[in-house]
């Protein structure tokens, strides 16, 4: 095992999705970046082949993380209203940049 500290940078990482609520309408995505990100938030669309799917856009808040790897910013966003049985595809973006994870 290494033994190498990864601090987070200015490209959203470690994203991870959660059920806050009910699972057939809800998701939670977290993310961690590096304290000098202003601002970041999430791109959905429904990934059902549509030529052309809406894309919604969802602000996300943050919370400072205080770690061994140093100082962070730890981001959050509730997806309510979700349709379900639906496929979605999201990104998780840095606004401040436009540096997008896929997903």
């Amino acid at each position: 095992m290494s033994s190498e500290i990864r601090a987070a940078g200015s490209m959203p990482d470690h994203v991870m999705i959660g059920i806050f609520s009910d699972p057939a309408t809800t998701m939670a995505v977290t993310w961690r970046t590096d304290v000098n990100v202003g601002t970041c938030r999430i791109r959905l669309r429904l990934a059902d082949g549509a030529e052309e799917p809406e894309t919604l856009f969802f602000d996300a808040k943050s919370r400072l993380l205080q770690t061994d790897d140093g100082d962070s910013l730890l981001w959050h966003v509730h997806l309510e209203g979700l349709e379900p049985g639906s496929r979605y595809a999201y990104s998780v973006e840095n606004a401040d940049t436009g540096e997008a994870t896929e997903t």
